[in-house]
Order: C-alpha cells, then sequence, then structure tokens
C-alpha cells in the first residue's frame, strides 16, 4: 500500500537512509522490520501491510520529519472463508449424522418409534414390505428420505442449512444394518468478519455408506462414512469469490437404553469428524487464495429421556446435550476464533403417536445454547410407515 505524507520534499530520500519506519500500533507489523522504498522528490513511501497489520504507522524523513499515517489491510475474502466454513461443515455434517442414526435406531429397534433430537424438516421411513404380511415379520429392506431445514443466528453470523437427504438400507440379521445415502446440501450464511459484512454460500452433494449394530446387553454403535463435492461463494465487503470443494467425513454414534421407573433413559455419545480440501482462487479483487485444508468436528453427550406413553399412545421425551465444537483451518481471520473451539448445550422435546399404518413423531431443539456465539432452532415432523 502506498502511504501518502502530505507533503513535498525537495531532497531526494534514498530507500534504507535514516529511519523511515519508526513504530506503529500494531505489533505484528512492526515486527516486518524492513525499511519502506521511496525514490526521488515524491511525497508517498510504500510499505506493505499483511492481513492484520490495521495501525498508526510512523515514518521519519531523513531531515528529521515524521509523518504519522494510518491504514489497513487490503479486503479480500480470506477472513470469509477462513472464519466460517468449519461452521458450514459442522452444521451440515451434524445433522446428516443424526439423520443415520435416527433411521439406524428405527430400524433395530423395531418400527422406529423412538424419536431423536434431530435439526428440523420431515422424514419418512418404510420398513419393508414383509411389514404387511402379518404381525412379528421383520423386514429386511428400508427405504427412506429425510428433508432437513435449521436456521442459526449469533454474534457474527446469520443464515441457514437444509439437506435432503435418501437413503436405502438393508439387515442382514436382526441386529445390524448397512446400507448407502445420497444427499443434496445447501448452506446460506451471512456474515460479520472483523467488522465486514459477508456471505458464506455452498451446495453440492454427498454420497455415504452407513451402518449400525444393537449388541446383546442393548449397546447400539451406528457409524457412517461419506464424500462430498461442493460449491462454495464468498463476499468479504465489496469483494467476492467461487471455489469448489471436496471432503470427506465420518461419524460413529454409541447409545444404550435403560427402564428407570416411568421412564427409558437412552444415554447417546457422538463424534462426527471431516476434513475439507478448498480449491485455490482468485478473488474480485484480484487477490489469489491458495488451496486450503480446513478440519472441524462435534463431540456430543447426554441423555434423552422417554416417558411412559399415556392411554392414546403419546409418548413424550425430552433430551439434553453438551456440544463440544473444534476446528483447525490455520486462520488468522478475527471472525474464525469464535468457532474454533466451542461449548454449548442443545435441548430438545417432543412426543411420538402411533397410528394406524405407522408413527407420528415431532421434535423442537435449540443448539448453542450459552456458547455466547450462536443459536440455532429447529423443528423436526417424522412420519414412518411400513408398506
Amino acid at each position: 500500500m502506498a502511504l501518502p505524507l502530505g507533503v513535498q520534499n525537495r531532497r531526494p530520500l534514498l530507500a534504507g537512509r535514516g529511519k523511515p519506519f519508526l513504530s506503529s500500533s500494531n505489533a505484528s507489523a512492526v515486527a516486518l522490520g524492513a525499511p519502506p522504498t521511496a525514490t526521488g522528490e515524491t511525497s508517498a513511501i510504500t510499505y506493505n501491510v499483511p492481513a492484520g497489520g490495521a495501525g498508526t504507522y510512523i515514518f521519519e524523513r531523513p531531515t528529521g520529519a515524521v509523518f504519522t499515517c494510518s491504514s489497513g489491510p487490503s479486503e479480500t475474502t480470506e477472513d470469509t472463508q477462513e472464519g466460517f466454513s468449519s461452521s458450514q461443515i459442522t452444521a451440515q455434517l451434524s445433522s446428516l449424522s443424526k439423520t443415520v442414526s435416527n433411521n439406524v435406531k428405527g430400524v433395530l429397534n423395531g418400527g422406529g418409534n423412538r424419536p431423536t433430537v434431530t435439526q428440523n424438516g420431515f422424514f419418512l421411513q418404510t420398513l419393508g414390505l414383509a411389514a404387511r404380511r402379518g404381525r412379528g415379520v421383520d423386514p429386511e429392506w428400508n427405504l427412506w428420505i429425510k428433508g432437513d431445514y435449521n436456521k442459526f443466528s449469533g454474534n457474527s453470523l446469520n443464515g441457514s442449512q437444509a439437506n435432503l437427504v435418501f437413503g436405502l438400507d438393508f439387515k442382514p440379521d436382526p441386529d445390524t444394518v448397512v446400507g448407502g445415502l445420497l444427499s443434496y446440501d445447501t448452506t446460506d450464511f451471512t456474515t460479520l468478519s472483523a467488522g465486514t459484512a459477508g456471505a458464506l454460500d455452498a451446495e453440492g452433494y454427498t454420497l455415504g455408506v452407513y451402518g449400525g449394530r444393537r449388541m446383546d446387553n442393548g449397546l447400539m454403535i451406528d457409524g457412517m462414512l461419506a464424500y462430498s463435492a461442493l460449491d462454495y461463494s464468498v463476499v468479504n465487503g465489496a469483494v467476492s469469490g467461487a471455489f469448489d470443494a471436496n471432503r470427506i467425513s465420518m461419524s460413529v454414534g454409541i447409545s444404550n437404553r435403560m427402564e428407570i421407573g416411568g421412564m427409558t433413559v437412552e444415554p447417546n455419545a457422538n463424534l462426527i469428524y471431516a476434513r475439507e480440501t478448498q480449491a485455490a482462487y482468485t478473488d474480485s479483487g484480484a487477490t489469489a487464495h491458495a488451496e486450503k485444508k480446513v478440519t472441524a468436528g462435534r463431540l456430543s453427550l447426554g441423555p434423552t429421556i422417554y416417558f411412559d406413553p399415556k392411554d392414546n399412545g403419546l409418548a413424550p421425551w425430552i433430551s439434553v446435550n453438551a456440544e463440544y465444537d473444534f476446528s483447525d483451518n490455520g486462520s488468522t481471520s478475527a471472525g474464525s476464533s469464535a468457532f474454533a473451539d466451542n461449548l454449548s448445550l442443545r435441548a430438545g422435546f417432543g412426543f411420538s403417536l402411533p397410528t394406524e399404518n405407522g408413527n407420528l413423531s415431532f421434535a423442537v431443539n435449540a443448539g448453542g445454547l450459552g456458547s455466547g456465539n450462536y443459536t440455532s432452532v429447529g423443528a423436526t415432523l417424522t412420519y414412518r410407515m411400513a408398506f
């Protein structure tokens, strides 16, 4: 950047003579050390300020005159990309993982009449043609579809995230299920990074495999491995850019069920993890951005408590989960610090109700509670039908 000194100096200023750069209010900029360059009878000194180098810079002419200038880094899409792509990854993968876990529990528990805390939308699960053939028949094939929508609101981001997931699975035995899924994913965030408004949008497709197993002691384990191809668009102030990304993600869930008085307590533990490679690109401000590798994940622990059904079959439930989000994207942007390591609570409640041909359930949940960074609120309406 060029820092105008605002005066004319008729004596030549030679680079490296005197003390052209004295100090700055930005410590990282002072540490650069290299003097600026200047030639001839000019009124400008050129000094390169890195990202995060905003501050007041003090220069001195060889004549002893001291001049003060203020400046900041050039505006690029770097802050928005680094600051919020990890939160996008966690939101999308968390929703997909809970969808898979919900389906696996429904299949292995026989009829899928136990809802779990999911984020929003609708869920349609068939338990196979064999379910129509008579009582006691355990269906082998299950086809399901899930529509998912989630809203976010926080100090530095607002927006929504949605998935549409199709799955097909098979039960080789009554306690095991294996399957595959295809998902369309979209995210729309408005962001605030280092005081600059922006946006982060992403859409793409996910192809994955999953499975689950119910142990003799009642312990249930489910897992997923998936690959995603995505297109991003990013805005920071007046500058915009677009890039492709590829993601490998996984999830593991463990749960159990214990009968306590008139309740069934289901403790849950879930881990999600993703590694995403974001392609190099040049933004509209002509700034080149190198390829980035972002990792993100979440560890969730907590119980779901199911109360005994009422006379009409209505079965209410509540849940509380502690969630620890973690990420690593090598970012130095102000926006990213809020999502690098984050501990919060998620609470939910709902009910399930048996119907003539299936089961209806409803759930409401809120996440990010107590984090001070964001909150997310969602609702799920689920109908499972055997045919």
